[in-house]
Formats: structure tokens, C-alpha cells, sequence
């Protein structure tokens, strides 16, 4: 008896490891066909049928764009530090940086990253900037307004510095081999982090931007070292960005093509196809291509926006890799013309908006 019941435990276990196999297959199956890549890549190919063409005529997908190549070494060759005097750094001892530059000019100050740099620069301007506020002797003032000012353009520099070399901003403006599973929660609160780090950076930034105009005193309260270092670390372990950029190069590159075969073709709107065209649109394209389409687009926009108003203190490289990787407004050209391709095939089959 006791072997019989341990033969029926088993067999209940066997059973129920099988079941648990084919659910996580179908689960797999049926987020394949809803994720981005395969509803784009299946789209025009799906229609073409639709429109009784030969699907063997499609271009194939190829989004390999021959993106600028981004260099260190005008960035790194502008960092090179402002040499001064034993006589000149002596004068101003009463500016309390003693500390900082020697952390500077220790073995691992040398070497730093730099996102360690930028924070580096950051406090020598702030304390230049208040010392210069206290200071009154002619040839002192002098000196700290010669080395603020050098200062601040190595700030500037700095930051270029950081976008072309540090991996967690510069593999942002690449693209991946792959595209964003779009509907995906994970998706959203992925997308939803890295808007947030792009606000910090903006913010950092703006304060670099006006650094010579405003007030210091609030310019080591942006960059509070804890916060910055949680972005560069959220930023590199995210691929989302370059995801993104695919996915809009996919769903351009299919839009585009469908819409050639939509202004291509001459429908013969005979009751079969006419039903087939209506259901295509109205169920395929309305309830899963455009779903997707409408989240892409949000996501685009979002980044869009905090990243146009950062183009003007990008690095000329990353400035045009922008350029080349996103696909936002292209994007949406295209799907508003091939709403209006299809809308008007629906319209020359008689078949009304919504009927």
C-alpha cells in the first residue's frame, strides 16, 4: 500500500511539473506575440496578405544606421588642470580648496571617473565663488577671477567629458539589437526611472549652464553625492533608452512600408476582401499594433521633452547621436500617415468610420 501511494504522489507530481511547463510556454508564447518586436516585424506582412500581395516583395527589416563615432579625446585634452604658482596658491589659502586639490592630486584623484570629477569641480567653483565674495585685496580678486572663470569652462568641459565617456550616459545614444516589450509593466517602471535620473541630470545641468550668471550657494545642494551616484549606477544597469530607439526604428521602418503598399495598391473592394480589409484594421491593427504604437510614442515624448532643452549643453557628438537614434517625430509623421492611408482604403471600400 505504501509503494501504491507513493506511486500516485509521484504521477500527481509528474502531472502537475507538465502542466506548469505548458503554462509557462503558452505564457511565453502569447508575450512574444503581444511584445513590440513581433507585432511590428509580423504587421506588414500580415497586410500584405490582407492586400493579396506576395510577401516575398517586402524589404526585409535591416536598422543598422552608421551612427557618428564619439570621442574622449578633445574632452579629455580640455580638463587639463590650471597651473599656478606657489606664490599665486599661497595667496589665496584663506579659500579653504587646500583639501579638495589634494584629494585631486592623490593617487586615486588622478585616476577618478568623471562623474567624480564633475563633483570635484563643482565644490572648487563653490568655494572659489564664496571666497571671491569675502575677498577684498586687488591682486587677490584678480587672481581668483582669472581662475573662477578658468574653472567654470572646465566645468562645462567636464560635463561633455562625462556624457562621451562614462558608460551609463554614453550607451544611451546606441542602439540595441532588440526593442522595449512595450505593454510590459516592467517596461513602464523602467522607463518611468530613467525619466527620473534624466530630470536629476537636467537639473544638474541647468545649474552648470547659468554658473557664471547666478548664485552659487544652492550649486552643492543639486549634486548631493549619495543622489548623483544612484542615477549613474540606475543609468548603467538600464538598456532602456537604446531599447527604445529601436523599437521606434522598427515601427518606423514597418509603417513605412505598409503605407507603400496601401498607396501601391489597387483594392478590388469585392465583398470578400472588403470584410477582411474592415476586420484587419478595426480588430488587428486597432487592438494590437496601435496599443503599441500609442505607448511607444508616449515614451518618446516623455524622454523628448526632458532631453531637447539638454541638447544645447550636450557635446556636439552626442548632440547629433540624438539626432540619429531617435525616431520620435519621424515616428509620428508616419503614423499619422498611414491612419489617413488606411482610413481612405476603408472609405473607397464604402465601408464608413467605425461601421
Amino acid at each position: 500500500m505504501a509503494k501504491l501511494a507513493t506511486r500516485h504522489l509521484l504521477t500527481r507530481v509528474w502531472w502537475l511539473a507538465i502542466i506548469a511547463i505548458v503554462s509557462t510556454l503558452l505564457a511565453l508564447a502569447y508575450n512574444r506575440k503581444t511584445d513590440g518586436d513581433y507585432v511590428f516585424n509580423q504587421y506588414s506582412e500580415r497586410l500584405a496578405r490582407v492586400l493579396e500581395i506576395d510577401a516575398e516583395d517586402l524589404p526585409p527589416h535591416a536598422i543598422q544606421p552608421s551612427l557618428i563615432p564619439l570621442t574622449t579625446r578633445t574632452s579629455a585634452n580640455a580638463m587639463q588642470a590650471y597651473q599656478l604658482s606657489v606664490e599665486d596658491w599661497w595667496s589665496i589659502k584663506h579659500c579653504r580648496i587646500n583639501q579638495l586639490i589634494a584629494q585631486r592630486n592623490s593617487s586615486l584623484g588622478r585616476v577618478q571617473q568623471a562623474s567624480q570629477r564633475l563633483k570635484y569641480e563643482m565644490a572648487i567653483v563653490s568655494a572659489l565663488k564664496q571666497c571671491a565674495l569675502t575677498t577684498t585685496e586687488p591682486h587677490q580678486t584678480s587672481l581668483l577671477d582669472t581662475l573662477l572663470k578658468h574653472k567654470q569652462q572646465q566645468l562645462i568641459n567636464v560635463w561633455h567629458h562625462l556624457w562621451l565617456s562614462d558608460e551609463a550616459l554614453s550607451k544611451s545614444f546606441v542602439l540595441a539589437s532588440s526593442g522595449l516589450s512595450i505593454t510590459s509593466k516592467q517596461t513602464q517602471a523602467e522607463m518611468a526611472t530613467i525619466e527620473q535620473s534624466l530630470q536629476y541630470l537636467k537639473g544638474i545641468s541647468e545649474q552648470i549652464k547659468t554658473l557664471s550668471q547666478s548664485s552659487m550657494s544652492n550649486l552643492d545642494d543639486a549634486l548631493v553625492p549619495v543622489a548623483f551616484d544612484g542615477v549613474m549606477e540606475s543609468l548603467y544597469h538600464s538598456n532602456g533608452l537604446a531599447k527604445l530607439w529601436f523599437s521606434q526604428h522598427l515601427a518606423l521602418q514597418t509603417l513605412t512600408t505598409s503605407s507603400q503598399l496601401l498607396s501601391r495598391t489597387q483594392v478590388a473592394c469585392n465583398a470578400q476582401q472588403t470584410v477582411l480589409i474592415k476586420q484587419f484594421f478595426g480588430n488587428y491593427y486597432s487592438k494590437q499594433v496601435q496599443p503599441q504604437l500609442v505607448l511607444l510614442q508616449r515614451y518618446g515624448q516623455r524622454i523628448d521633452r526632458i532631453l531637447q532643452p539638454l541638447l544645447a549643453t550636450f557635446p556636439h557628438a552626442i548632440a547629433l547621436r540624438y539626432q540619429q537614434v531617435q525616431q520620435h517625430q519621424p515616428l509620428a509623421a508616419a503614423i499619422q500617415q498611414h491612419a489617413e492611408l488606411w482610413q481612405q482604403q476603408l472609405a473607397d471600400c464604402g465601408v464608413k468610420p467605425g461601421g
